[in-house]
């Protein structure tokens, strides 16, 4: 899910990655060996846009880095100044959250905890945050009205 939202005067962009208790999908190595040219482009281009070294990514999940993605290129296409990533974990494993902190210290972030959003940091002139949500289903089932 992707979101348009008002900040103050300006806008900011919510992606929203979505799990139950599969993972991320491919790291960025396996991905690229799904041989094309066109993923050859499109991995300079994400490096070229999350600023990181494209040695550095091959053990990092690729469906982080679309989803970082989309929500830069949307903010940047909707002239918004913040951009927030959130994957919205319904796992009590927290599967794939270590993932998730590899991927948030490979672009810079130092403070990366669950249920809490990471500090800013400028890509381009967009303030980026990640941030991890912990749910349960249990959870989502107690606080659902029942129906009428």
């Amino acid at each position: 899910m992707l979101a348009i939202v008002g900040i103050g005067d300006g806008l900011g962009i919510i992606a929203i990655e979505a799990k139950v208790d599969e993972g991320f999908d491919k790291t960025v190595e396996e991905w690229r060996r799904l041989d094309s040219a066109g993923k050859a482009r499109r991995i300079v281009g994400l490096c070229a846009l999350l600023d990181v070294k494209a040695d550095s990514i091959g053990p990092i999940r690729y469906q982080l880095f679309h989803r970082v993605a989309s929500a830069l290129i949307e903010a940047r296409r909707y002239r918004a100044t913040q951009a927030t990533m959130i994957v919205q974990s319904w796992c009590p494993d927290r599967t794939s959250f270590d993932d998730y902190v590899a991927f948030g210290r490979l672009l810079g972030f130092n403070k990366i905890r669950l249920d809490a959003l990471t500090e800013t940091k400028a890509f381009d002139g967009i303030g980026l945050r990640l941030g991890w949500s912990a749910e349960t289903l249990r959870q989502a089932e107690s606080n659902a009205s029942p129906a009428a």
